[in-house]
């Protein structure tokens, strides 16, 4: 990473966390278009999310009428998930700048937000500031992980 890396402040004692993915192709079955965390008391927070899923029989697509969104029920997180959540947030480093190299490469196809407090970063690599792909990755994976099962 950059020397122009910074670290998120204080990802322990968040309030709440949005992310949310803007799509041009829905391209596989549970994506996540909508995940929030809300603190609810010290160690309790409320899970909530959407997933969109490609429609049988469809190819990648681009508009609403082959696919349909799945809203969860609200849910607490387990103790666990939080503390894998927080370990996840502990790791992210962002940059200040746009990557001027890459941006050239970059597919705007995905754009993911991530929301902590008020406190926004995408992976928009030509905008400052934003997450580098690693990084959106590590946190995509963590996410994931709590739209199955507690």
């Amino acid at each position: 990473m950059s020397p122009a890396c910074e670290r998120l402040v204080e990802p322990e004692a968040f309030h709440a966390f949005t992310y949310e993915r803007q799509f041009v192709v829905v391209d596989r079955l549970g994506t996540i278009e909508r995940l929030s965390l809300e603190r609810l008391a010290a160690d309790t927070y409320q899970l909530r999310f959407t997933l969109i899923f490609a429609r049988a029989n469809s190819e990648p697509c681009t508009s609403g009428d082959c696919y349909r969104r799945s809203e969860s029920e609200p849910r607490l997180l387990t103790a666990a998930e939080l503390d894998g959540v927080r370990g996840a947030f502990a790791d992210v480093r962002w940059e200040r700048e746009a990557d001027t190299e890459t941006c050239p490469l970059w597919d705007p196809a995905y754009v993911d937000t991530f929301t902590w407090d008020g406190f926004t970063l995408t992976t928009n690599l030509c905008n400052a500031p934003h997450l580098p792909f690693g990084q959106a990755e590590s946190l995509r994976q963590v996410l994931y992980g709590l739209t199955g099962p507690a």
